[in-house]
């Protein structure tokens, strides 16, 4: 496990902009985190030009303008890079390996990478490509949409996030969970990784997998005592 190394910066780069990506992105940037979104440069493209519009649940949607959005580590600058001090990965699972080995060269080393995905294997997967650099993992009970491109939808008022460390040091775990639970995303660490990666998965299961079986939406799903 590497050691902690010296303080990071306070700004976090978010690689993989869809729901739940644009959703954190939205969290923190209301903090007033520095954030970095790196996504599809249509979506990009829309985020620099209009902003990225949250959308809360019984709140007035707000467009926040101060997220840098670009479509690759190359359009981001030495400086804007030496500020990054967490990367969060919000892709799908199968996209991790991808997404994983564009960090070599661009994201200093020491900034720990942060897997907050829905699905298994992803953390395995990243470990593997990431060389000495932290890996945390982490899930969360947010739900969002992405009516179009620019604009994300929270369908929850309340949720949280689970954190737990992979390969790095606890003081970067307790960072981490610091900075989320500062931004108002209530945070619980969990000493093995697998606990919450697991949990969600069987969580996932009556809302995503069982619909698709079963031919239901959700909703119907949870009103049925049969199922």
């Amino acid at each position: 496990m590497p050691s902690a190394g010296p303080d990071l910066p306070s700004g976090v780069a978010i690689l993989g902009a869809g729901a739940i990506g644009c959703l954190l992105a939205a969290r923190l940037a209301r903090r007033h985190v520095p954030v970095t979104l790196v996504g599809r440069p249509e979506a990009m493209a829309a985020i620099r030009e209009h902003g990225l519009t949250y959308e809360p649940p019984l709140w007035r949607s707000e467009v926040l303008r101060d997220i840098e959005a670009v479509s690759s580590w190359e359009e981001m600058g030495p400086l804007e890079a030496n500020n990054i001090g967490l990367v969060v990965l919000t892709t799908k699972v199968h996209d991790t390996a991808q997404a994983t080995v564009t960090l070599a060269g661009a994201i200093p080393p020491q900034v720990p990478l942060l897997a907050l995905q829905s699905g298994v294997g992803g953390a395995e997967v990243a470990l593997g490509l990431i060389g000495e650099r932290p890996l945390l993992v982490g899930v969360t009970t947010y739900m969002a949409v992405q009516p179009r491109a620019g604009v994300v939808r929270s369908l929850r008022r309340h949720g949280g996030l689970g954190l737990a460390s992979v390969s790095a040091p606890q003081r970067d775990l307790e960072r981490v969970a610091t900075q989320m639970a500062d931004c108002g995303l209530p945070t619980r660490i969990f000493a093995d990784f697998r606990v919450p990666v697991w949990s969600k998965l069987l969580l996932d299961l009556p809302g995503n997998a069982v619909p698709a079986i079963v031919g239901l939406p959700p909703q119907g799903v949870f009103s049925d005592p049969a199922l």
